[in-house]
């Protein structure tokens, strides 16, 4: 086993471990908050803290993930002809963003949805933005793969 592969599983296990803990506490507070003899309104305050958990959750692991490939991808080694298929990419993940932002602006302006819409006010802005936010994280993880020096830690871009 290599050094790189070392450094690969090293990723993976800390990006689980992440997302297992968040995805404890989010189910932890809200198991807390529901309780078993139904909703009251102290149990209603409680869920609607853990909705405000939730909404930084989701801003902040979309970051984290973009984050994690940026990084990951300036130490992986990837030949240049793999540059093609990371453009077309870019541009389908480009192309289809702007749909999955308009289903969901569109079913939170749905008549019923105003209440979560307050309380989930990161997660509208998140999706609102995201086509651009999408070209921005693909742009420079295109870069990150394909434009670093030859002399980096794991042997660098290209062969």
């Amino acid at each position: 086993m290599s050094q790189f592969d070392s450094l690969s599983i090293v990723i993976v296990v800390v990006m689980v471990a992440l997302i297992a803990m968040i995805g404890y506490v989010f189910m932890d507070k809200a198991s807390i908050a529901v309780g078993h003899a139904g909703f009251n309104t102290n149990k209603i305050e409680q869920l609607k803290g853990t909705f405000a958990f939730f909404d930084y959750m989701v801003v902040f692991l979309y970051f984290a993930l973009m984050l994690a490939a940026v990084i990951s991808a300036y130490f992986i080694k990837s030949h240049p002809l793999y540059a093609i298929a990371g453009f077309l990419y870019l541009i389908i993940s480009v192309l289809l963003t702007p749909s999955i932002a308009n289903m969901l602006l569109a079913f939170v302006q749905a008549t019923g949805m105003s209440s979560a819409v307050a309380a989930f006010p990161f997660t509208i802005v998140l999706f609102e933005n995201l086509p651009v936010i999408s070209l921005i994280f693909g742009v420079i993880l295109v870069f990150a793969s394909y434009g670093k020096r030859e002399d980096i830690y794991l042997g660098g871009g290209g062969y």
